[in-house]
C-alpha cells in the first residue's frame, strides 16, 4: 500500500482507493469538502471530526448501521395515519372507517366482523360477562328500556321482574311511592313501627279485590270521602269484633228472602227458661273483664237453637239480637192473657 507524505488538492475532487493513516492529520487550513473513498483506515483511537470526538466504537455502529439500511426510506400504501416527512415520522389518528377494511380479529383489540351490521348480529348471538360494572354517562339502552341515574323508562309495553328469589324493594327514605303519568296516587310507608298504606287522591277510596268464582269482587272498601267508612261484601269472620264507636248493623230481614214463615211456638214458655245473671268474666277468654251481665248460651241452646253457634274455639256464643223475636212473640201472648183476664174480672164486676 502506498504510504504520502503529502498529498495536495486543488479545484477537483480526490478519489482514493485505499487511505492508510498513522499518526495526526492537521493543518490550519486543512479542509476536505467531498472524499470518496472506498475503505477509510484510521489507525488511532479516537478520530476528531469538527470538534466531535469520535470512537472506534462510535464507527462500527455507524458501519453497522451502513451494512443494513442504505438508501431512503419510504411509505408505501394508501392510509395516512403515518406520515414521513424528512427525518420526521408522525403517528395520526386511525380513521377506522376509510383505514382499516376486513376483519380485525378479536385477539388484535377488534371485533372479528367487518361492518357494523354484522357486529349487532354478533353481540345479539353473544352472552355478555361484565366482571366489573358497566359505566355510562350518557344512560344505557337496552331494547326499549332506558337506564339513565337513578331512572328505568319503559317506552311501552310491561316491565317484568323475575326473580328466582325474592323481590326486595329496600327504601332508606321510608317511602315506596306509586305514580301514574309521572302523578303520585299512593304510597307504601314505614312509620315508626307500623306499615302505612296511604291514597293519595283526594276523596278517593281503597279497594280490596279479588276473584270469587271468576267474577272480580271488592272485599272491603274503604270510603276516604267519609273518613274512612268501611264497607265489606260480605260476611265479617272472627272471634271479636271490636269498635271504639258505635257499631250499626242491619241484617237482613226482607220478607222475600224467607220461606217457610211460622211464628214462635210457646214463646212465653221458652222465655221462662231462660234466666237473666249477673257474673265475673274469668281468663278463659282475654275479650271481656270484669263484672257483666248476659244469658247462659246452654240454656239459650235449649229453647231457643238458632241463636245459639260454637265458635272456633269450642265455645258457645249467643246471638243476643236473635231473642228480641222470643221477646215480642212472648209480650204478645202475654197481653192476650192480660186481656183475657180482664174480661173475666168485668163479668165477676156484674154478678
Amino acid at each position: 500500500m502506498p504510504s504520502w507524505k503529502k498529498v495536495v488538492t486543488s479545484g477537483s475532487n480526490a478519489v482514493l482507493n485505499d487511505i492508510t493513516l498513522s499518526g495526526n492529520i492537521s493543518g490550519v487550513s486543512a479542509s476536505f469538502s467531498y472524499v470518496t473513498a472506498s475503505k477509510v483506515e484510521v489507525d488511532a483511537s479516537t478520530l476528531t471530526i469538527g470538534g466531535t470526538a469520535l470512537t472506534k466504537t462510535d464507527a462500527d455502529n455507524v458501519k453497522n448501521v451502513s451494512n443494513t439500511n442504505s438508501g431512503d426510506v419510504t411509505l408505501s400504501g394508501t392510509p395516512d395515519y403515518i406520515t414521513i416527512s424528512n427525518q420526521v415520522i408522525t403517528r395520526n389518528q386511525v380513521d377506522l372507517a376509510n383505514d382499516v377494511t376486513g376483519t380485525l380479529p378479536v385477539g388484535n383489540g377488534g371485533t372479528g366482523v367487518t361492518s357494523m351490521t354484522n357486529l349487532k348480529n354478533a353481540l345479539d348471538d353473544e352472552t355478555w360477562t361484565f366482571a366489573n360494572k358497566l359505566t355510562s354517562d350518557g344512560g344505557i339502552d337496552i331494547d326499549n328500556i332506558n337506564i339513565d341515574g337513578t331512572t328505568i323508562a319503559l317506552s311501552s309495553g310491561d316491565l317484568t321482574l323475575d326473580s328466582a328469589g325474592d323481590i326486595v324493594l329496600d327504601a332508606d327514605g321510608t317511602d315506596i311511592i306509586l305514580k301514574d303519568g309521572g302523578t303520585e296516587f299512593g304510597s307504601f310507608k314505614r312509620a315508626s313501627s307500623d306499615f302505612v298504606i296511604k291514597s293519595a287522591t283526594n276523596n278517593k277510596d281503597i279497594l280490596f279485590k279479588g276473584v270469587d268464582a271468576s267474577s272480580t269482587i271488592t272485599a272491603l272498601q274503604l270510603d276516604m270521602s267519609e273518613e274512612g267508612d268501611a264497607y265489606f261484601n260480605h260476611d265479617i269472620s272472627g272471634s271479636t269484633i271490636r269498635a271504639s264507636g258505635d257499631v250499626i248493623a242491619f241484617n237482613s230481614s226482607d220478607e222475600r228472602y224467607k220461606d217457610n214463615i211460622q211464628p214462635i211456638s210457646e214463646p212465653l214458655w221458652k222465655l221462662s227458661q231462660i234466666g237473666g245473671y249477673t257474673f265475673n268474666w274469668n281468663d278463659k277468654q282475654d275479650v271481656y273483664e270484669g263484672h257483666d251481665v248476659g244469658v247462659i248460651a246452654q240454656e239459650v241452646h235449649k229453647v231457643l237453637p238458632e241463636v245459639v253457634g260454637e265458635k272456633s274455639d269450642g265455645y258457645l256464643g249467643v246471638k243476643y239480637e236473635k231473642i228480641v223475636p222470643l221477646l215480642i212473640e212472648s209480650v204478645k201472648e202475654l197481653t192476650k192473657k192480660t186481656k183475657k183476664l180482664e174480661r173475666e174480672l168485668k163479668k165477676l164486676k156484674r154478678k
